[in-house]
């Protein structure tokens, strides 16, 4: 059968059309994805910005008040050698040897039992790097300390901490330090240095406790 010329060129052209639209079709669908805006970036704070902020008050430096009235009327006396500085923060009152510029000795006076007296002492072994111990050498060395009595009766246990570190470096870091219950109060009396310092004013140390008494 002959198709008409005219049947025919209607067939192409709709052909055409029909291409074209699909063309046009796919090729808008790759414009949207080119085209599609990038999500917005947020703003990023200056991580700098803290450096012109005013400094914050510690709460530490409002709670660690100088000490001006002691809770207990408590007395002692200090060796030749030795002189007072004034209390800070928690102490009551602070000691200096004239002789060694590293001997430090304080006396804090605080209500309660403050965590208790073991909890103290683990604390203070973590100051001068002995927290390692076991608690079997813990309880070895706490039992090896003494409850000693001052000259006016009053009872304190000495810990002398130097007997952990016999085999370390004598400028170790050490400590003696005795607790006394009194009136619903523990007074912590310390003295830190290195260890060899520590040996050499033991008997000193020794003396202001001794001399320890209620007015």
């Amino acid at each position: 059968m002959k198709v008409q010329p005219i049947i025919l060129l209607a067939f192409l052209t709709a052909c055409f059309f029909s291409s074209c639209e699909k063309t046009a079709l796919i090729r808008q669908y790759e414009e949207i994805r080119l085209e599609a805006p990038k999500p917005a970036m947020p703003d990023m704070e200056d991580p700098h910005k803290f450096l012109s902020m005013p400094p914050m008050t510690a709460q530490s430096d409002v709670d660690l008040t100088p000490q001006t009235k002691s809770p207990i009327d408590l007395a002692w006396d200090l060796p030749d050698t030795w002189r007072a500085e004034p209390g800070s923060g928690f102490r009551f009152a602070s000691f200096k040897s004239e002789k060694d510029s590293t001997i430090d000795c304080s006396i804090v006076i605080l209500p309660g039992d403050v965590g208790g007296i073991d909890a103290n002492i683990k604390r203070w072994l973590g100051q001068i790097h002995l927290s390692g111990l076991s608690e079997s050498e813990y309880k070895e060395f706490r039992s090896s300390q003494n409850e000693l009595k001052t000259k006016s009766g009053l009872t304190y246990l000495l810990i002398d901490f130097t007997e952990l570190q016999q085999d370390l470096p004598a400028d170790s870091p050490s400590m003696l330090a005795a607790i006394l219950s009194l009136d619903e109060h523990l007074v912590f009396v310390k003295m830190t240095a290195p260890r060899d310092n520590i040996s050499k004013e033991k008997s000193n140390f020794q003396s202001v406790l001794q001399s320890l008494r209620l007015k």
